[in-house]
């Protein structure tokens, strides 16, 4: 089992760190008649309170409230103090790099998971005007943007590229045109700076990257990643030992999300309705639906963990373009058969995951894969996961099952350069991956599975979970 990044936990070294910080916040003060006003928060410093209690200082207990930075546009020397201790005592610092899609992002995360600096560029607001992602035209906006996103990420960690000690970048799975402008970006930059590269798989930081964020996090744990290209079910036992339960066998649940809402027309009804996805709008006009207003049929009964979303999107559809024939307007026209569409479709497709779910749960029950540790934990991550009536949906199936539900936040749900930053600390720390030799054109990959599919166990198995009654506005799943 590969271990949570360890704290400070040398109080004497903790000591001194803390010695030098009060020792310079005190100095500053008293030449430079700095007050609270040059005090703004730092993102995610972090440091226990069992090793802040070793030293009697105000600067420490501030510290360990994850609260203390100082104003780096007015006093440059913060920043060079702060890069020292990170580079001396929060090792490795890792600087990740993602365009696996229609997303350039990039971040600086140390092994402490302090996000130092981070910036993401989105062209949502152009892939929903076109209908969906242009490869080519994402692909020249990713050569527009990954220089300056890139830099931006640096220069608000306060770190050069010199400092870092390893560039991690998304090389598999994703749109291969988008991948190649990372990809060679990155190569890049390891060349210029003699840096080692560690390729990520895209789907591996999504489910790796509430580590980052909840310290109850403990592997292995069961994870559900929802976006607009992936819809997997996979036991993450290690960074590099993945179990795949389950996966799309056509589209995934965010594309049966936008085809659904484009026929619909949402994006016309209103003007600021053109900046949303389409499972931002289907979720948006959902609200105080009717979810059986409109039946929809079960996507496959094989006993395994697959999922399929095209059947409902075509059900959809074919109730949309009845509702025209027979009324003679657009659906978007009838709010009303637009609220309860929306509901009852949003309801089918949580429905479909909820089983393959509760049939991953009860595969995992079966293998004992708990039975070390006895804590189930079950991660929802992925761009669909932010969708908050399936939030309810899962807290509810967890809490049937006694899984302990673990969410990143929406931000972290969607693609980002933090989550690739994430891993490669992980893996660096691990010894996993780390590429002092590579090719000039490294190899990207559209399509590879996460992990061991162990598909056919499951089917052999003929697992039937057992039927939950969903409440406060669910129903059987």
């Amino acid at each position: 089992m590969i271990q949570r990044s360890r704290r400070y936990s040398n109080s004497n070294t903790t000591t001194n760190i803390l010695q030098a910080l009060w020792l310079f916040s005190f100095l500053s003060h008293l030449f430079h008649n700095v007050g609270s006003a040059a005090l703004v928060t730092f993102s995610h410093m972090r440091l226990s309170n069992a090793s802040c209690a070793a030293a009697s200082f105000p600067l420490a207990q501030m510290l360990a409230n994850n609260r203390l930075c100082f104003s780096a546009a007015k006093h440059k020397s913060y920043v060079l103090l702060f890069r020292y201790v990170s580079q001396r005592f929060c090792r490795p610092v890792i600087l990740g790099i993602e365009t696996s899609c229609d997303d350039t992002g990039a971040a600086v995360v140390d092994r402490e998971g302090n996000i130092l600096g981070e910036d993401l560029f989105s062209q949502q607001s152009y892939s929903t005007r076109f209908g969906g992602v242009i490869p080519v035209f994402a692909k020249t906006q990713h050569e527009l943007k990954i220089e300056a996103v890139v830099k931006n990420a640096l220069q608000r960690s306060g770190l050069a590229l010199q400092d870092v000690d390893a560039i991690a970048v998304t090389t598999r799975p994703g749109l291969p045109v988008c991948l190649r402008v990372g990809v060679d970006y990155a190569v890049k930059l390891c060349r210029l700076s003699n840096k080692p590269l560690i390729p990520i798989h895209h789907m591996a930081a999504h489910a790796c990257v509430i580590r980052l964020l909840n310290r109850n996090a403990q592997l292995p744990f069961l994870a559900l990643l929802l976006s607009g290209g992936h819809s997997i079910l996979t036991l993450v036992q290690s960074v590099d030992n993945f179990l795949l339960l389950g996966s799309t066998l056509d589209i995934a649940p965010g594309e049966a999300f936008d085809k659904v809402a484009r026929r619909m027309q949402l994006c016309h009804i209103k003007p600021e309705n053109e900046e949303m996805s389409g499972g931002k709008l289907i979720e948006t006009y959902a609200q105080g639906g009717d979810i059986l207003a409109f039946e929809f049929p079960y996507p496959i009964r094989r006993r395994d963990c697959n999922f399929s979303y095209s059947g409902l999107a075509s059900a959809a559809v074919r109730y949309i373009e009845k509702h025209e024939q027979a009324s003679g307007c657009f659906i978007r026209e009838d709010s009303a058969k637009v609220t309860n569409l929306c509901a009852s479709f949003q309801h089918a497709v949580f429905r479909h995951i909820a089983k393959k779910l509760l049939r991953a749960m009860a595969y995992l029950e079966e293998k004992a894969i708990f039975s070390t540790n006895g804590k189930k934990q079950l991660v929802v991550s992925g761009g669909v996961a932010s969708n908050s009536y399936f939030r309810r949906g899962f807290e509810y199936v967890c809490q049937c099952n006694g899984y302990e539900l673990l969410l990143p936040p929406p931000s972290l749900c969607t693609d980002n350069g933090v989550m690739i930053a994430w891993l490669g600390v992980e893996k660096y720390i691990a010894g996993s991956d780390i590429l002092q030799h590579f090719p000039d054109e490294y190899p990207v990959q559209a399509r590879v599975p996460l992990g061991i599919d162990v598909g056919d166990d499951i089917v052999a198995l003929s697992i039937a979970p057992s039927r939950l009654k969903l409440n406060v506005g669910f129903h059987s799943v």
